[in-house]
């Protein structure tokens, strides 16, 4: 039987028997759940290394992003 639980952090289970990566702007750091379980970065965050399981960073003073943001 497959198991949610089998994909890595940053990616989801299509419920079927595989695992999709996080879209950019979005994480998700633990080994469980499905699609909905990436977590969007939130405003005045960003996505600044791509990589779908490490959280979003605050951006730098004097500048802003909106939800789901990367880059």
């Amino acid at each position: 039987t497959w198991r949610e639980d089998i994909c890595p952090p940053g990616f989801f289970s299509t419920g079927g028997n595989m695992c999709l990566r996080c879209s950019t702007g979005s994480y998700k750091p633990l080994s469980s759940g499905g699609p909905n379980d990436c977590i969007p970065c939130a405003a005045g965050t960003t996505d600044d290394d791509a990589h779908p399981s490490t959280p979003c960073v605050v951006c730098p003073p004097s500048s802003y992003a909106p939800p789901g943001h990367s880059g």
